[in-house]
């Protein structure tokens, strides 16, 4: 898996990589030939679209609070 894509991946089993991609940032035409790039083999291909629990656990996670000097 090429570099730049490593941050992507949400997970790996079986053989199966599953990336997180936002469509703005991450054009599916270019992630498919940088992994081709990299050497990667694309035996089938799955898009799906964020539930609304999937939205809301993203929107609802925990982020880690900058501390500021005082």
């Amino acid at each position: 898996l090429p570099e730049a894509l490593k941050e992507l991946v949400v997970s790996e089993k079986d053989g199966e990589i599953e990336l997180k991609l936002e469509r703005a940032r991450h054009p599916v035409g270019e992630v498919l030939e940088a992994l081709r790039a990299g050497g990667a083999r694309i035996d089938d291909v799955h898009t799906r679209e964020p539930t609304l629990e999937d939205i809301f656990v993203e929107m609802t996670r925990a982020k880690p609070v900058s501390s500021r000097g005082a």
